[in-house]
């Protein structure tokens, strides 16, 4: 275990470190110029650190390994790194954490098997410039649960990736900013399944909200709001996407595309019921591309649409 107290400073110059706990509310910084790791939780130990992560010379990468917890409690941390989560829970408990860089991005599920959570309680700030994905690596499992706080993704997030992984998204209450790349469920091969849950928060995203991008993508919407300022939002592109809403509003101005992709297994399915709202500003558009099935179900709720209809007749289209 490490403790770094409060007034002392813990540099990584040189070298990777490997720890279990992280406990303390001291500084720890890379002041070396090569990119180095803290990796924490090797012997499966929680630990709550509350001080200051940052890195003076060159990127520092936090790895999370083991199954215990990780929690940030307040405190800031400024990288030009990723979070890798391996395995077990990091929390951000009220934290202010911005990574700047981190070449593919921050990660949850980095090796066949793993399962990482992310949990954000207590008005955390997280500010991510490079892609979050959830379910990273074939095999793998990621879990994303956020009650509050305001989480920026300037490069959007992908919700399961490898071939057999699982991404979910549980969004509980808060904001998320997406910038112009794409937030998408079921992002990655065929046999990849990624799941949203919007019970309570805002999504914005300044790209492409998609639903079944390669692989099964799932959009579960009982409550808050939903907004694509830019593209539009496509239910089942190169794979299956599924929007069920029973609450909450999807709004905005760009179109829903169904099957935006050509091919015969490809499917859309919308869903409306009880107190749902899909509100914007255009259409409709089933079997944009054709081939594949599109299928839209209104159980209730209410749909505000300029039209609902069929872009490509050789596939097949429900109402």
């Amino acid at each position: 275990d490490m403790v770094v107290s409060n007034g002392a400073i813990f540099d990584l110059f040189a070298d990777d470190v490997y720890i279990d706990a992280l406990d303390g509310e001291g500084t720890i910084d890379n002041g070396y110029d090569q990119a180095q790791t803290l990796v924490v939780g090797v012997a499966n130990g929680d630990g709550s650190f509350s001080g200051l992560i940052t890195n003076t010379l060159n990127a520092l990468h936090i790895q999370k390994r083991g199954t215990g917890t990780l929690s940030f409690s307040g405190g800031t941390i400024y990288i030009a790194g990723a979070l890798r989560m391996w395995n077990g829970t990091v929390t951000m408990n009220g934290a202010n954490y911005t990574s700047t860089s981190g070449g593919t991005g921050d990660t949850l599920g980095d090796n066949a098997g793993d399962y990482a959570r992310l949990e954000l309680v207590n008005d955390p700030i997280y500010t991510k410039s490079q892609v979050l994905w959830v379910g990273y690596v074939a095999g793998s499992t990621g879990v994303v649960n956020m009650a509050g706080g305001t989480m920026t993704l300037s490069n959007g997030a992908r919700i399961s990736n490898g071939a057999n992984s699982i991404g979910a998204f549980y969004h509980m209450g808060g904001s998320i900013a997406g910038g112009a790349n794409e937030f998408t469920p079921g992002y990655g091969t065929a046999s990849s399944y990624g799941y949203y849950l919007n019970a309570g928060g805002a999504l914005t995203n300044g790209g492409w909200i998609q639903l079944g991008r390669y692989g099964i993508g799932v959009v579960d919407q009982s409550g808050g709001s939903i907004v694509a300022t830019a593209s539009g939002t496509i239910i089942g592109n190169n794979g299956i996407g599924m929007f069920y809403q029973t609450g909450g509003t999807l709004g905005g101005s760009l179109p829903i595309y169904m099957v935006y992709t050509a091919g015969a297994t490809y499917r859309g399915e919308l869903t409306i019921a009880d107190s749902g709202l899909i509100d914007i500003a255009n259409s409709v558009i089933m079997n944009q591309a054709g081939s594949g099935t599109s299928v839209v179900n209104l159980n209730g709720g209410t749909l505000r649409v300029n039209r609902v209809y069929e872009n490509v007749s050789s596939g097949a289209s429900y109402v």
